[in-house]
């Protein structure tokens, strides 16, 4: 099974937004650049944070626009100035658009799952 298979559909793409995700970084093999270089195909950008050594989650994405300069717009985490939860109600509606139909709906991550 090679990549493409797997984050077509196969994860649940908020642990990717998680401290935790993926029990704790247990179960992560590079999904979470994956999902960065997925948003930066549509012209966002993410700020892909490690912590601790083995969690590396995004803590910010900005939708990048070239007007008058360079520009960009915050659209996660909405309300904050840097996330380590990834809930759904902190992104703004066209990006749980956009990862929803690239992964499938996700509804929370799971965290640390063991």
């Amino acid at each position: 099974m090679n990549w493409e298979n797997i984050l077509k559909k196969d994860i649940n793409w908020l642990d990717a937004f998680h401290k935790f995700g993926f029990n704790d970084g247990e179960n992560y093999t590079g999904q979470t650049e994956a999902i960065a270089g997925f948003l930066g195909t549509k012209g966002y950008l993410s700020h892909v944070t490690k912590s601790g050594g083995h969690n590396t989650f995004i803590r910010a994405i900005y939708k990048t626009t070239i007007a008058e300069g360079y520009d960009k717009e915050k659209v996660y985490p909405l309300d904050s100035e840097e996330s380590r939860s990834g809930a759904r109600e902190d992104f703004a509606p066209e990006l749980l658009k956009l990862l929803d139909d690239r992964y499938g709906k996700s509804t929370k991550s799971e965290g640390i799952t063991s």
